[in-house]
């Protein structure tokens, strides 16, 4: 490899490292459901992935680029945060209206004045049924509320704790 070859190497890594200390905190504070600095120039770059990717339908139709059949595919979704513990501000619920007004569903208001508890199991189970596969089971583990089985970064953040503890999810073909 030549000089200029690992000078490209090198600062593309130092980009990446530079790149990830703000993406970092900005991903952790998405997951806890504020705003940060970045959010303004990252929620509409956000609205165009989600637009664009359709993360369920995409995968469906990579296995089935891989030869699986929708009336073979199971879907099942394990721990995720649940319906009532989910509380996101106004531009999470914008950005869902504005992608599909049908997506209101999904949203029940709460005390604080613009947010709402968002229904991911609700949301993931209605695109998965959508795509007519053969069968889709949520095990109904609330990542938030078990907190006896599972760690959450939400929950952590809500009470100050100084960590949180991880929770691996894998997707599989068998």
């Amino acid at each position: 490899m030549t000089s200029i070859g690992l000078a490209q190497i090198a600062i593309i890594l130092i980009a990446v490292v530079i790149a990830a200390v703000p993406l970092g905190g900005y991903i952790a504070r998405v997951l806890a459901g504020e705003r940060n600095l970045l959010t303004p120039a990252l929620s509409p770059v956000e609205r165009v992935f989600y637009r664009l990717a359709g993360v369920i339908e995409a995968t469906v139709r990579e296995m089935e680029a891989h030869g699986a059949r929708r009336a073979d595919i199971h879907v099942a979704l394990g721990p995720a945060i649940g319906a009532t513990s989910y509380e996101v501000g106004p531009e999470f619920i914008d950005q869902f209206r504005e992608a599909e007004e049908s997506f209101s569903r999904f949203f029940t208001p709460t005390a604080r004045e613009g947010h709402a508890t968002f229904d991911l199991p609700g949301f993931i189970a209605s695109r998965v049924e959508a795509l007519d596969v053969a069968s889709f089971e949520d095990l109904g583990v609330d990542t938030y509320a078990d907190e006896a089985r599972c760690f959450s970064y939400r929950r952590s953040v809500h009470r100050r704790e100084p960590d949180y503890g991880r929770l691996v999810s894998a997707i599989a073909l068998i």
